[in-house]
């Protein structure tokens, strides 16, 4: 299927008219295409992130407090008559990398026990944990899907300009 086909039925000048149309719409639809696909990247990571046992756990490090799959945002960053760009970012990059790699069992050096605010009681050491990377496959699928989207956006903007 390709993605411009252009068909003259008219002059030159008619045609030079309805490219010039074509490229000031997609000024518009190329960075609205792009956001979307960004947002929908973001949408998918919190639908994908793991739900810990305690929602109120305080954050780590310089994390934002709350849930990880609150944490995920997009933003434009870089937006143009013929580029646009897109971020996806989280708030909670510490507890992020804790999930997607995973981490060894925990045990205190300097002491007998581990504590931590929020822990109701000291613990002996804390389990390891397995990796769970939810991201790529989201990331992956949101890039298909965001060229899909930029093809149906810009097909059907330059459609309707050159009468297609």
């Amino acid at each position: 299927m390709p993605l411009l086909r252009l068909t003259s039925t008219g002059t030159i000048s008619e045609l030079r008219i309805r490219l010039q149309m074509a490229q000031a719409a997609l000024g518009v639809v190329i960075p609205a295409a792009i956001s979307q696909a960004g947002q929908n990247v973001a949408d998918g990571l919190a639908a994908a992130a793991p739900h810990g046992a305690n929602p109120d756990a305080p954050p780590v490090g310089s994390d934002a407090p709350g849930p990880l799959a609150s944490s995920f945002e997009s933003h434009v960053t870089a937006s143009g008559a013929d580029y646009a760009a897109v971020e996806v970012i989280t708030t909670q990059p510490t507890k992020l990398g804790f999930v997607v790699n995973g981490h060894g069992p925990v045990a205190p050096v300097n002491k007998k026990a581990l504590m931590w605010p929020g822990l109701p009681h000291p613990v002996r050491s804390a389990r390891a944990v397995a990796p769970n990377d939810f991201v790529t496959p989201v990331t992956d699928a949101g890039t298909v899907a965001a060229v899909a989207l930029l093809e149906e956006a810009i097909t059907t903007e330059v459609l309707s300009i050159v009468g297609g």
